[in-house]
């Protein structure tokens, strides 16, 4: 006879249009406030592995957030280029000027 406990965390999954319930069936190795829990099920490491992926996630989701509010301003700031390439009065060899224009085209896809 096996004389190590088991995992005292229960396990729910869900069928087509049933949920089974059952406990876990690893030794329970890990105490932790007077229970007895396998590695995966351990209250400290789960919460060590959930602040991992949130911190994945987070980093993830920045950078796309960052990559949409771009894409969102883009067509914004290309009208505004517009308006001061033509509206300040720059003169012709301006850098400012120059830089607005390739800003243009490489927006608008007729850099070369």
């Amino acid at each position: 006879m096996n004389d190590k406990q088991q995992c005292c965390e229960l396990i729910v999954r869900y069928g087509n249009l049933s949920r089974y319930e059952h406990q876990c069936p690893r030794a329970g190795t890990y105490e932790h406030d007077g229970k007895l829990y396998c590695k995966q099920h351990h209250p400290p490491t789960v919460k060590v592995r959930r602040d991992k992926a949130n911190e994945v996630y987070t980093a993830k989701n920045a950078v796309a957030m960052a990559a949409w509010r771009i894409e969102r301003a883009a067509p914004d700031l290309l009208a505004v280029c517009k308006i001061m390439v033509n509206d300040v009065g720059w003169t012709q060899h301006s850098p400012t000027r120059k830089a607005l224009l390739a800003a243009i085209a490489k927006a608008e896809g007729t850099d070369d």
